[in-house]
Order: structure tokens, then sequence, then C-alpha cells
């Protein structure tokens, strides 16, 4: 049986081509024929002359840990062209994130091919357990692709609080959103930035007056710019030099 690879390679270091070889190396010794898209880029990326031979892609040669300026279309008809001639497709880890495998996924089930997922499942023996890594059937669940929306749970949510800390003590001071009517804001909350970035360097790790991490207050100071940012115009210190003559 001829087995086509699929699964995730934006974002990831060398587009993750050493998950694609490990799993094929494993597939070739059960003596399957195996497909695999990381091969079809690197003999797309030598016919381009981005690279001279396989080899380069290793260590990252010409390639600066980049992918090639070579058109999405030409990985696109080489891979679809490829799966086209195999009898089933492998979902590697993580393929749920990755825009071209749910694209593969819903190609290969128009071709009516078998779908397969590469798991580490856990196995005991003599007592023991152990992991190994097999072809399982795939199982459609509701699939949703959220690879390109906000991943709100990469956010370090300790860090967050500390900003809404500062922004509470600065409501109980002066007044909720107060910081919006300072004057010159630009040149305010950078130079507020950099006295708590001084700070910080200098190893203090909380500003005396408010007990809180300099790090939070740079993180309101930083949000107050983007605010100042995205709504209005803020002068810069050689305008307002400019208009005091």
């Amino acid at each position: 049986m001829k087995l086509y690879l699929a699964g995730p390679m934006t974002g990831y270091d060398l587009f993750n081509f050493p998950k694609f070889f490990e799993v094929e190396d494993k597939l070739l010794d059960l003596d399957y024929e195996v497909i695999s898209p990381a091969r079809l880029s690197i003999a797309t990326w030598i016919k381009a002359g981005v690279i001279t031979c396989f080899d380069e892609w290793v260590i990252g040669c010409q390639l600066e840990k980049e992918k090639p300026a070579v058109p999405l279309s030409k990985y696109m008809k080489n891979d679809y062209k490829a799966l086209s001639e195999a009898d089933a497709v492998v979902f590697l880890p993580a393929w749920e994130r990755s825009s071209g495998a749910n694209k593969e996924l819903k190609a290969a089930q128009d071709m009516g091919l078998k779908l397969y997922e590469w798991k580490e499942v856990e196995k005991t023996a003599f007592g023991g357990s152990y992991w190994s890594e097999c072809l399982q059937p795939l199982e459609i669940k509701g699939l949703k692709f959220d690879g390109a929306k906000r991943q709100w749970n990469l956010l370090y949510r300790p860090w967050l609080r500390g900003v809404v800390d500062v922004l509470t003590r600065g409501a109980l001071k002066y007044s909720p959103d107060n910081w919006k009517r300072v004057d010159n804001p630009k040149v305010s909350y950078l130079n507020a930035l950099q006295r708590h970035l001084d700070a910080f360097i200098e190893g203090e790790e909380k500003d005396p007056e408010t007990g809180i991490s300099h790090l939070s207050h740079l993180g309101c100071c930083l949000m107050f710019l983007k605010y100042f940012e995205d709504n209005q115009k803020c002068e810069t210190a050689e305008e307002i030099l400019a208009r005091e003559g």
C-alpha cells in the first residue's frame, strides 16, 4: 500500500521535516511505500535552483530557516498529484492545526482514500509500559481549523493580571481611564516606560509606590502607547519643542 504523509510544516523548525522523515523511515521498515511532501518540497527547491542537493536542507544552508520563494501553487500541484497516486493518507501529530493538511483531508475524502493517523500508544509488557508509534484509523470528529486565529491560551495570564493591577491602582488614585486624558501622551508614556525599564535593569523588581512589578508597569505603558497609536495622532518630542518655541 502506498501512503501519503500529511502534517504541519509552517512554524516548525526545519519545516517539521525531521518528523516527516522519522515517520517515513518507520513505515518503510514496515514495507509500505511512502510519499513524503517533505521530499517533494526539497526536490522543488533543487529544481528551482534554491539549493543544489538534498543534504543542504539539514544544515539550513541557503534556506535561512524560511521557505524559499517558490509559488504556493507549485507545492500544491506537486502534492496533489502525489496524493492522487496514493492508496491512503497518514496524518502526523498536530495535523488539525495545518491548513494544508485540512485541505489534503478533504481531497483524500473526495478521492475515496483510506485515512490513518500516526499516534503514540502506550502498551504494557512484562509488568511495565512503553510507548510505540502506530497507524490507527483516523477518527473524523468535529473539525475546527483554528491555526490562523488568535490563540488566547498562549497568553501568560499572570502578566496580564499584573497589568490589570496597575490599571486598578491608577483608577483608584485618579479615576478610571484617566490615562487617556494625559497631555502629550506619547512623550509622557515613553518617559514612564523608560523609567520602569531602567529600574528593572538596575535590579529593582517592584515599583516602590505601587508594590507592583516594573514589568507590569511596562505592559501598561505599551498598552497606552498602542491605544494612542490606534486612536489619535500623538505629537513627537520634536513637534512639541517646535510648537512651544
